[in-house]
């Protein structure tokens, strides 16, 4: 099946900016996506306003999330709630014994209020074999 993503959007916490594990992940993104994979840190930048990555989500075919330690931050929080309302598909980045994977995004759960680096979970699925662009 051919690969429909034009544009992405590379979620992921500050505290991973410029890490081994971001250059890792973004690596292993673009051999997925024939089209470009917006990466805030390199590309983007600090906005003032919070509301303008969700923006840029809301233009995306799909947005590709990390955790850190099984969290995600409120940031990336926020930016998976602005493509969820939008109907865009989520793919969870996963490390399986030292390999990364793709998994479906099935649920986006708050567990803080105040941990801005704890602030949510990810629930994912596996991703079928059959007419699925991200196997290999």
């Amino acid at each position: 099946m051919k690969n429909p993503i034009t544009l992405a959007y590379y979620s992921h916490g500050i505290l991973s900016y410029n890490s081994d594990k971001e250059k890792q992940e973004y690596n292993f993104l673009k051999t997925k996506v024939e089209g470009h994979i917006i990466c805030p840190n390199h590309h983007i930048g600090k906005l003032e306003n919070p509301r303008n990555y969700q923006n840029i989500i809301k233009k995306v075919d799909c947005v590709f999330v990390s955790e850190n330690e099984g969290f995600i931050g409120k940031g990336s929080y926020r930016e998976c709630a602005a493509a969820l309302e939008k109907n865009i598909p989520i793919f969870v980045i996963r490390n399986k014994n030292n390999k990364l994977e793709l998994e479906r995004l099935t649920e986006l759960v708050q567990v803080s209020e105040y941990n801005l680096f704890n602030f949510g979970q990810l629930i994912s699925k596996k991703i079928g074999k059959k007419n699925n662009y991200f196997n290999d």
